[in-house]
């Protein structure tokens, strides 16, 4: 009856363990695939950010160009209105998917508008982009959640204001930009078998979607856990649950798109990231079955030796099968134990792949925008510290996009690498390059002075000048150049090297420019 006891004992034992092994598996499985969809979504919110970058771009040059003045007039001509509808289509046609491109006087009238087909003297009063303005007197450029526009379609609103006194500065300037961009966005990204990236705005409507669903794009989900999402502080967050637009259960991971009114959302099949799990599951049980099995044939060993005490003839031959049994159980449980040590070998390495992976840009090989401001946050404390010079340098490729129109995708990546070879090779080993969006590139110069970061830039401006690219010849690059103040946050450096490049653009490309 106690070698019995003892069995039962043991075998819940075993059960226990193969539970607690099932647990952690299923848990580092979990673990793993968190932080690869967290690493994908950073990645999506990256490039959605750069799509507004660019559209923001384009409002900055028709705000700086654009007279204030025509704005105050209480009427307008014909002529004065062919004009300004002319110049605004001109400016819309150079950034894709841009539906309308619109002036506003402070008081939210619309002046100019691209299409002359649109009535002037439009009161915008009630839209989201004029009241976000006022609620944020503050802020130079707003976006908001996805509506319908005035030409029937999808589209998000981004505006920026034109410098004057007052909360409504001299008026502000609108764009609209067609929705499908972001689908076209979503679908050169591999989202592997059964992967989903979904793109919804704060009021909960779906912006774009892959794979595509018919009928999803504008649907509001209301959904508590997303709203809660919304409201709550923390910028990304994962969990199991079951998708409200396929009804499939998904590991997923919710990211808000910094300064903007939109979330990523990439989930993942459970039947995709718990493959692996459902293979361990079988081994762990496996192993548990003959661990259990083993216990039994010791029991059984136990009775057969209490039945064959009367036998001493027969216990020889019984006890070198038992011996025999026992070195095959030991293989057995040497095999799974060095399967096990590999196992945890190749998890080591895996995520190893996955530091690499979260910290520099697939593409070029350079730091990624993430690494890049842990090391400016690090290199900017030290520098003002010890009173050490620090210079930043922020560039940006001359009319890439022309590139990547003209030539293709892939040959405006191949400019991109080799671009960032170019600039490595010329640099120290102390400096940092990282890709900070699209083709605008950062440096960070420790230990250099603004006059010494201003020779550098202008040293690769004119290797990057004379360097002649594949398929593509030669490109120039726009370069600004800040040097760290005592007082300086990592935002106001970086502003300050953006307004740089900045001038260097507008005063023609190819050129550097240094802010003091």
């Amino acid at each position: 009856m106690l070698s019995l006891l003892l069995f039962i004992g043991f075998c819940l034992l075993v059960l226990m363990m193969a539970a607690g092994e099932l647990k952690r598996s299923h848990d580092d499985a979990y673990a793993r695939t968190s932080v690869r969809l967290q690493n994908n979504s950073l990645l999506v919110s990256e490039w959605v950010k750069g799509v507004f970058q660019t559209s923001d771009y384009l409002l900055r040059d028709v705000v700086a160009n654009f007279p204030p003045s025509e704005l105050k007039l209480a009427r307008t001509s014909a002529q004065q209105q062919r004009r300004w509808v002319h110049w605004l289509d001109a400016k819309r046609q150079t950034l894709p998917h841009a539906q309308g491109l619109s002036l506003f006087d402070p008081a939210c009238i619309q002046r100019y508008t691209h299409d002359a087909r649109v009535q002037s003297y439009f009161d915008a009063s009630e839209r989201d982009y004029c009241r976000l303005l006022r609620e944020r007197p503050v802020a130079e450029s707003v976006v908001t959640p996805m509506a319908l526009s005035n030409f029937g379609r999808h589209a998000v609103t981004q505006a920026r204001l034109i410098p004057g006194p007052g909360p409504m500065g001299n008026g502000f300037a609108v764009i609209g930009l067609d929705t499908t961009m972001f689908s076209g966005l979503l679908d050169r990204i591999d989202t592997g078998p059964n992967g989903v990236i979904t793109l919804i705005d704060y009021r909960q409507q779906v912006v774009a979607r892959k794979p595509a669903l018919a009928g999803v794009i504008g649907k509001t989900l209301d959904s508590p856990m997303i709203q809660a999402f919304i409201d709550g502080d923390v910028n990304a967050r994962v969990s199991r649950h079951v998708s409200l637009l396929d009804g499939q259960p998904q590991l997923g991971v919710l990211r808000k798109v910094d300064g903007l009114p939109l979330i990523v959302y990439q989930g993942e099949h459970d039947r995709i990231w718990l493959q692996d799990w459902y293979a361990r599951a079988w081994q762990i049980g496996l192993a548990a079955l003959l661990l259990m099995i083993v216990a039994a044939l010791l029991l059984r060993c136990h009775w057969v030796q209490l039945a064959l005490a009367i036998r001493l003839e027969r216990d020889i031959v019984q006890r070198q099968r038992l011996e025999e049994e026992r070195k095959l159980n030991e293989l057995a449980l040497r095999q799974a134990r060095d399967a096990a040590e590999t196992a945890n070998r190749e998890l080591q390495l895996v995520n190893a792949q996955l530091s690499s992976l979260a910290t520099t840009d697939t593409l070029t090989g350079a730091w990624n925008r993430r690494h890049f401001e842990q090391e400016l946050q690090r290199e900017l404390i030290q520098s003002q510290r010890y009173g050490e010079p620090l210079s930043l340098l922020m560039f940006d490729i001359d009319h890439f996009k022309a590139v990547n129109d003209c030539y293709g995708h892939p040959v405006g990546d191949a400019v991109l690498v080799g671009l960032t070879r170019l600039v490595q090779h010329n640099l120290r080993a102390a400096d940092t390059l990282a890709r900070w969006g699209g083709e605008e590139f950062v440096i960070m110069l420790p230990h250099c002075s603004a006059d010494e970061a201003a020779s550098l830039a202008e040293k690769l401006r004119a290797l990057l000048a004379e360097q002649a690219f594949d398929g593509v010849g030669q490109v120039t690059a726009s370069f600004g150049v800040a040097q760290c103040r005592p007082d300086d946050s990592p935002q106001s450096w970086l502003k300050r090297a953006d307004l740089a490049l900045y001038q260097a653009k507008a005063e023609g490309r190819n050129a550097v420019r240094l802010v003091a």
